[in-house]
């Protein structure tokens, strides 16, 4: 049986994708701060998804979103970071405008 993108089932914080999210987020923090010294970052996610994990871990447009707010708050750079986050399942993306709009609550200044 065939599962849709936004069932629970499929938003389950695995093993696999927590080693997935350590991996990305080294890679991104390191060169987000090498090239967002010099230029303007334009960043693309193309499979989005929900934002959180039903276990409430978040997903790869949180981690975005907070790895460049950190590097901001501590360098001042990226001057500006442009973030683009794809998704096609209307429930997914619904649920992911939900999380960036708590994040930016939380993060404002």
């Amino acid at each position: 049986m065939v599962i849709s993108d936004d069932h629970d089932e499929k938003w389950k914080y695995t093993e696999h994708t927590k080693v997935k999210h350590e991996i990305f987020s080294k890679y991104f923090k390191t060169w987000s701060n090498i090239l967002g010294k010099y230029h303007n970052l334009h960043v693309f996610d193309c499979f989005a998804g929900r934002g959180r994990y039903v276990e409430g871990n978040e997903g790869s447009p949180l981690k975005i979103l907070k790895i460049l707010v950190n590097l901001k708050k501590k360098q001042g750079k990226p001057e500006n970071a442009y973030c683009h986050f794809i998704e096609k399942n209307d429930s997914n993306y619904e649920n992911l405008c939900n999380e960036i709009k708590n994040f930016k609550n939380e993060n404002k200044n």
